[in-house]
């Protein structure tokens, strides 16, 4: 189940942009405080605007609840759509699956399941009322839905880390659009007195904006305009810096950089593929990472001396 949650989902946003994301990934993206945020701005703008039409047939509470009922729903049915593509993901061969599309498919058991809750609790039928507006509250959800996923997910989450020590040390190849200081965390730990000490290699940490992140639970990096977003084992992080602050922290034997905008760590890679045409480093999860035509003579050496 574990695996099934990590796995990519091989998405494609409104615009065309891949999206990597994992059940992992958004159940993680919803606990988060800037979604909450916005989702209250989002729930404002549609209760305000009541694209139902339901305000002058039910009171202020029950008309409240009733959008409370409805987004629960909606979340739901999306999650386990996902589960589904995460399942046909290990049995069919890969191909895009458009976020739009889980919109329509998890709105529409949303909207009869609320109109039959509806039209039990009002003790009379609405006469579809809620099911004729769908096509309109989609194009709602996904203009919202599009501008989170665009701008708001790289809003950086809070954190009360402080910050490691930088120095000097040794960097990998950086993107020719961005260029600045070089970072090398040391990870450190104090010996427990009353336990012998070990000698054990420390973990090595990346400094990605103020965040210290043990390289060994890194899958990639993606430069998402003024943020980098940070793939680990165990969710995701997308803190405000540039990429090229972050890879000059990295060596050779660490991983790759795939594209201007993309660094995979070694440890998951799978190796180099072709999708729809174009080239792709797979990752051990399945997911395809771009693959910048100009490097694929530099990644094939890359593999063979670090992969192969």
């Amino acid at each position: 189940m574990k695996a099934l949650l990590a796995q990519d989902l091989g998405l494609i946003d409104t615009t065309g942009r891949q999206l990597p994301l994992s059940i992992e990934d958004y159940i993680s993206m919803l606990c988060q405080a800037q979604t909450w945020r916005y989702l209250s701005l989002v729930l404002v703008v549609l209760v305000a605007s009541d694209p139902l039409g339901l305000s002058d047939r039910l009171p202020l509470a029950a008309y409240l609840l009733a959008w409370a009922f409805g987004v629960g729903c909606y979340f739901g049915s999306q999650i386990l759509l996902m589960l589904g593509v995460a399942s046909l993901r290990r049995l069919l061969p890969r191909g895009p699956v458009y976020w739009p599309l889980l919109s329509l498919l998890a709105l529409g058991p949303t909207l009869l399941l609320l109109e039959h809750a509806l039209s039990f609790a009002l003790g009379a039928p609405l006469g579809a009322l809620i099911m004729r507006r769908m096509l309109y509250l989609l194009v709602s959800i996904v203009m919202f839905e599009t501008i989170f996923m665009r701008f708001v997910r790289a809003a950086p989450p809070a954190t009360g880390a402080e910050d490691p020590a930088p120095g000097a040390g040794q960097g990998a190849a950086a993107d020719a659009d961005n260029d600045g200081p070089e970072h090398v965390v040391a990870a450190a730990a104090e010996p427990d007195g009353d336990e012998p000490e070990v000698d054990m290699p420390a973990s090595r940490v990346l400094l990605i904006g103020a965040q210290p992140v043990p390289l060994d639970e890194l899958n990639y990096l993606e430069a998402r305009q003024h943020h980098v977003h940070a793939s680990l084992t165990a969710g995701t992080l997308t803190l405000r810096t540039r990429l090229a602050d972050v890879l000059a922290q990295t060596r050779p034997e660490d991983g790759v950089q795939t594209h201007r905008s993309w660094w995979v760590a070694r440890r998951a890679v799978r190796g180099l593929e072709e999708e729809g045409g174009k080239p792709v480093l797979r990752l051990l999860g399945g997911a395809g990472v771009p693959v910048a035509r100009a490097r694929i003579p530099e990644i094939e050496r890359w593999i063979a001396t670090h992969i192969a």
